[in-house]
């Protein structure tokens, strides 16, 4: 599901702008759903919906295999080590292949 929307005076938690926290009460506008369009999002796969509460599902039980291997594996990656978030390690870099590498800095 894709929403398109303009938010008046919008306000983030940050200058890199991740977080909107303008109230919705301000946002100038509103929308809702109706409860016709929601039965038909939810509805499951095999009844001919797109199956997105079974993906959802899907989508955790992997995260939670993941998380389990993680713990009982017992090794962190050097991401978690270095608590950056969205660090994105260059395997290619240093190597034969370093040419293809990117380095993008960004405000």
């Amino acid at each position: 599901v894709s929403v398109n929307s303009l938010i008046e005076n919008p306000t983030f938690d940050s200058q890199m702008k991740e977080y909107l926290t303008s109230n919705p009460n301000n946002f100038g506008s509103n929308y809702s759903l109706s409860a016709k369009f929601l039965n038909e999002v939810v509805e499951a796969e095999d009844e001919g919906g797109p199956g997105i509460i079974e993906e959802v599902i899907r989508v955790a039980r992997g995260r939670q295999q993941a998380n389990l291997a993680k713990e009982v594996s017992g090794k962190k990656t050097r991401r978690q080590l270095l608590s950056i978030p969205k660090l994105e390690d260059a395997h290619a870099a240093g190597s034969n292949r370093g040419s293809e590498c990117t380095l993008i800095l960004t405000e």
